[in-house]
């Protein structure tokens, strides 16, 4: 069983599994070390990490008690990410399944 770390009562927190899209067909692709690469050479101290496959990653944000600066935390995350992104020509989408992604792939 994981282990969670505990907080203080009425707080929040955003973990999310983003999907790297290739910007041609918007179909997953590789690209999770070489996002992951770009942003360890930018300063930051986010939870971004590698998922289960090459085709996505995780962000979390640290616990909050207020949705305002939660929500400032998200925007600096996708703020880092994006140029990033766009350096490597993929997309992030997140919010659900693939809905043709193929697992073996």
């Amino acid at each position: 069983m994981l282990e969670f770390k505990s907080s203080a009562a009425l707080t929040l927190g955003v973990e999310l599994e983003l999907m790297i899209v290739n910007r041609r067909d918007y179909n997953l692709t590789r690209g999770s070390d070489d996002l992951l690469s770009l942003l360890a050479r930018k300063p930051h101290d986010f939870d971004i990490k590698p998922e289960i496959t090459q085709g996505m990653i995780e962000i979390a944000t640290s616990v909050h008690s207020r949705i305002g600066p939660l929500h400032q935390e998200l925007r600096a995350i996708r703020d880092l990410m994006l140029p990033c992104a766009d350096k490597l020509n993929i997309g992030l989408a997140g919010g659900g399944s693939h809905p043709f992604q193929r697992w073996g792939e």
